[in-house]
């Protein structure tokens, strides 16, 4: 026989919760502005610069680190390639339409400033031909056909990702307060600076301005932008779009191009993962810590729930 709780304890109980879990939200609170009262913080609100020269993937880990997007592959390949570790080259189209972009390394991988870099150069340097380059048309193609390599591609990719936390964890950005991971007050500072510089971006976007677009597209991924919110038709803008005399356009179209074909690669990679039962057997994960951070944990921190705001 069921034992029956009477409604009125129930009640007691709820109320006795609520008013335990606003009390230490209260707390929390106060210790939160009194740490924060000792700092002064930026007054930007509009950025047009990047913050720092840190690379989009350690920018991603803190603005929200529970959330790093997909394409910070592409981002930080891009930033890479900025950073003259790729040289970028296209092959168009006789309309001259973006038909292939081919990165050729031209820098090892050991010259990179995190580890978290030289993962993810070592990761695509298997997929290069003998001249050292790669396309991302041609890894679609290798792992749309063999299901090793889409495994493969599919653990590289959580090795990057893992790596980019494991290099965060080692830049403190955050600290514990009353049993809450939070935005340290220098990493909260330059959390705010990161979201003046997004606002920039954002500007950008909405007036189809690519005369500063270069460095700004290789963080929007890491500041929350999705890449169809990158969209532009830059037949409308006020540019003349061409791929031999604009740099910038021809950066950008590179950087959607590749946004866009890593999504497909990675959702192919997904699901031969997740329709294969025996997919995972045998896999090593003690090297990469994959159990600790592949579901991104419960923290609080990155730029939502209780990374420091007031």
């Amino acid at each position: 026989m069921p034992i029956l709780i009477p409604s009125s304890l129930i009640i007691i109980i709820a109320i006795t919760f609520y008013l335990s879990n606003k009390r230490s939200k209260r707390i929390f609170n106060e210790a939160l502005n009194e740490y924060r009262s000792n700092f002064i913080f930026t007054s930007d609100d509009v950025l047009p610069y990047p913050p720092s020269n840190t690379s989009p993937a350690l920018v991603s880990y803190l603005y929200d680190k529970n959330n790093i997007d997909l394409s910070i592959v592409p981002s930080t390949l891009m930033y890479l390639a900025n950073k003259g570790f790729y040289k970028l080259d296209s092959t168009l189209s006789n309309g001259n339409e973006l038909v292939t972009v081919k990165f050729k390394r031209i820098k090892d991988s050991s010259k990179c400033e995190y580890s978290h870099l030289k993962v993810l150069m070592d990761w695509f340097k298997t997929y290069e031909d003998n001249k050292n380059e790669f396309s991302f048309d041609s890894i679609k193609i290798k792992v749309d056909e063999s299901k090793n390599i889409a495994k493969n591609f599919y653990n590289s990719y959580w090795d990057f990702i893992n790596e980019i936390r494991l290099n965060g964890k080692l830049h403190n950005y955050y600290i514990i307060i009353k049993n809450k991971e939070v935005l340290s007050n220098d990493a909260y500072n330059e959390y705010l600076q990161w979201c003046a510089y997004k606002k920039y971006l954002l500007s950008l976007i909405d007036n189809k301005d690519t005369n500063n677009i270069k460095e700004s597209i290789i963080y929007a991924s890491a500041l929350g932008i999705s890449n169809y919110d990158l969209e532009m038709d830059l037949t409308d803008s006020k540019e003349n779009y061409s791929y031999d005399n604009n740099f910038n356009n021809t950066f950008y179209s590179y950087y959607i191009t590749n946004a866009f074909l890593f999504n497909e690669i990675h959702n192919i990679a997904d699901n031969n993962h997740n329709s294969n039962s025996n997919f995972n057997n045998g896999l090593d994960f003690s090297n990469n810590s994959f159990n600790d951070f592949s579901s991104g944990g419960g923290f609080s921190g990155g730029g939502g729930g209780d990374s420091g705001a007031f």
